[in-house]
C-alpha cells in the first residue's frame, strides 16, 4: 500500500472524530463507530480472574475469544496450563495445532489474521486488523 493511500485512510481514523458530552459519544460522521472487541474480551478475562481469585480460587484457566489469564496449575492432570496455538490457515477445519504454550500466573492475548479479516470488493486484497508497524 502506497504512503499516499495509507495517508488518505488516516483521515478515517482517530479518536478525534468523536466528542464526549454529557457522558455520551458523539460524533457528526457517518459510517463512523467504536470497536471496543478486544477491549471488552481482555476485560472479561480480568473480571473473572479476579472474582475467582477474590474467592480464595488459585488454579483457573480462563479463556474468551483467544485473551487469556491462567494461575495455578491444572490440577486435573497435576501440570502447569497449556494454551494451543492454532496454525494460521485459512479454512482450518481441523483447528490443527502449530504449538503449545505453558501458562502459569501470566495472560496471554492472541490474534488471528486468518479469521478475523475482511475482503476489499475493489481490490480483492484481505484486510487484517493487525498492522506491522516497520
Amino acid at each position: 500500500m502506497s504512503e499516499d493511500v495509507l495517508d488518505s485512510l488516516m483521515s478515517f481514523v482517530g479518536f478525534n472524530k468523536f466528542q464526549l458530552s454529557d457522558s455520551r459519544i458523539k460524533t457528526d460522521l457517518q459510517n463512523y463507530y467504536l470497536d471496543f472487541n478486544a477491549n471488552g474480551k481482555g476485560y472479561a478475562v480480568d473480571v473473572l480472574s479476579n472474582y475467582l481469585r477474590e474467592n480464595g480460587i488459585t488454579n483457573f484457566f480462563v479463556e474468551i475469544g483467544g485473551e487469556i489469564t491462567a494461575s495455578g496449575y491444572n490440577l486435573s492432570k497435576d501440570q502447569p496450563w497449556t494454551f494451543g496455538i492454532e496454525k494460521p490457515q485459512e479454512n482450518n477445519t481441523n483447528r490443527d495445532l502449530s504449538f503449545a504454550i505453558i501458562i502459569n500466573d501470566k495472560s496471554l492475548a492472541t490474534s488471528g489474521n486468518y479469521r478475523k479479516y475482511r475482503t476489499d470488493n475493489a481490490s480483492g486484497l484481505k484486510l487484517v486488523h493487525t498492522i506491522n508497524p516497520l
